[in-house]
């Protein structure tokens, strides 16, 4: 939907309804989604590109259209936002959603069919993305099974047939059974020497359609390496105290006061909070891209630490191959063993093979580009990954084999995500910006987010 820039987001949402107290309900679902007073009285020409979508969904829910359509719609969301937008669909939506997402947890909790386009056809599911998984992995089973079964007994079939090729030496019957057999495969279509096309049986009695093997892609593969034993904190924030001065008016605006916070080889957590809480100046704190007013950040010498940032993809040659992208970072000595090294390298990240680490970027999809990025933040073999809304660009193949890869990561990570499945997957702690200060929940896993998500829902945070 088109926004005028130099309207205020709440008097846009006029212009869509007229009904009693429009303003309250469009500050309503403004604060749901993370908008502050001040921001609510901004022009949107002012506001960023995430929050600009923000307005355009909370257009569309404002409207309480019947069919609301939504393509990816968590990418621009904080956690919080995505809770609460999970919430509103789940419980106050009356209207027909159809929703493109990668986003295994919101999808579970307000779809109730899935549509799976899969080599050109479109199936539908009863249930929510788990069930579809389970209903698809029975009918993959079932499949492999009767394709075993119907070659099996093709294979029977055409060892008479060949067992009896010689009627003159077989007898009237065996040479009438033969032809018998024969006429059943022509009949079929499936001559002796096919290919397994058209139908065949997969008994002696009735024919069916014939049960193509079944053949599965390529699962997407993302392998870290081992960054070997690191001893005492790789990072470490003593006492931090930060805050920015808004140049426009003057104001202080205090992040952080007196913090205490460490990573160390097992630590493997999620940083949550409200959009401007300081998720991203603490990841900058760590990397040592600012520096604290007060206190000390002090990083292992011996540590080595990489930071994939949320717009990572955008810098990204577009002309260039993911071969030239990783010469062109690690050249190396450039020799033919080196760049050998380099593609060998880039197929642990599913980009192998003779044409991925040839293709242009701009070809690339969005998780193959992530992966891309992965890779050329890994190859240094960092005790340290940072990552920023990994998931963003992701499909739902993708994210799982990324989450397969941090759980088997033999170093430590931090991630800043609204994907809960990814926290809950492989996150051994939840840590949440807030009130200047960084909290411990102290529950990890689905338990403590479970409980995370209440407070959200209930105001308590």
């Amino acid at each position: 939907m088109p926004l005028r820039a130099n309207l205020l987001p709440t008097y846009i949402f006029y212009h869509l309804c007229r009904r009693s107290q429009p303003e309250a309900r469009a500050r309503k679902l403004l604060a749901g989604l993370g908008f502050s007073e001040t921001m609510m009285n901004t022009e949107t020409k002012k506001l960023s590109g995430g929050w600009r979508m923000r307005v355009s969904l909370v257009c569309a829910l404002f409207a309480e259209p019947d069919l609301l359509l939504l393509d990816e719609p968590t990418n621009h969301l904080d956690l919080e936002a995505v809770i609460w937008l999970t919430n509103y669909l789940d419980t106050q939506f009356k209207g027909t959603l159809l929703v493109v997402s990668h986003d295994r947890a919101f999808l579970n909790r307000v779809i109730t069919d899935v549509v799976h386009f899969y080599r050109g056809a479109l199936t539908v599911y009863r249930g929510n993305v788990d069930s579809f998984e389970t209903v698809q992995d029975d009918n993959i089973k079932k499949l492999k099974r009767q394709h075993e079964v119907q070659e099996k007994n093709r294979a029977h079939m055409q060892k008479y047939i060949d067992e009896h090729a010689k009627p003159h030496e077989n007898g009237v019957k065996a040479s009438r059974q033969r032809k018998s057999r024969m006429k059943k495969m022509e009949r079929l279509g499936v001559l002796a020497a096919s290919e397994g096309k058209g139908k065949v049986k997969i008994s002696y009695g009735d024919d069916i359609s014939e049960v193509e093997e079944y053949k599965e892609d390529a699962p997407v593969v993302i392998s870290m390496p081992d960054p070997g034993p690191l001893d005492h904190e790789i990072v470490q924030l003593d006492r931090v105290s930060f805050s920015y001065v808004n140049k426009e008016t003057n104001q202080r605006n205090d992040l952080f006061d007196d913090v205490d916070f460490s990573i160390d080889i097992k630590t493997k957590c999620a940083i949550l909070g409200r959009n401007g809480c300081g998720k991203s100046t603490l990841i900058k704190l760590l990397v040592s891209k600012l520096t604290p007013e007060k206190g000390d950040v002090r990083i292992n010498t011996r540590a080595k630490v990489e930071y994939l940032a949320q717009h990572q993809l955008e810098q990204l040659d577009p002309f260039s191959t993911p071969f030239e992208t990783m010469l062109e970072r690690y050249p190396g000595d450039n020799t033919i063993a080196h760049r050998q090294v380099l593609r060998n390298y880039l197929a642990n990240f599913g980009l192998g093979g003779e044409t991925l680490p040839n293709q242009k970027v701009h070809t690339m999809s969005g998780g193959q580009k992530c992966r891309l990025c992965l890779a050329a933040a890994m190859f240094r073999k960092p005790h340290l990954l940072i990552l920023d809304e990994p998931t963003n660009h992701l499909d739902s193949e993708s994210c799982d084999a990324l989450i397969e890869s941090l759980k088997n990561f033999k170093g430590a990570f931090l991630v800043v995500s609204h994907d809960e499945h990814l926290i809950t997957s492989c996150c051994n702690s939840l840590f949440v910006v807030c009130d200047k200060k960084i909290e411990n929940l102290r529950l990890a896993g689905k338990q403590g987010f479970d409980q995370y998500r209440k407070d959200i829902i209930a105001g308590r945070r």
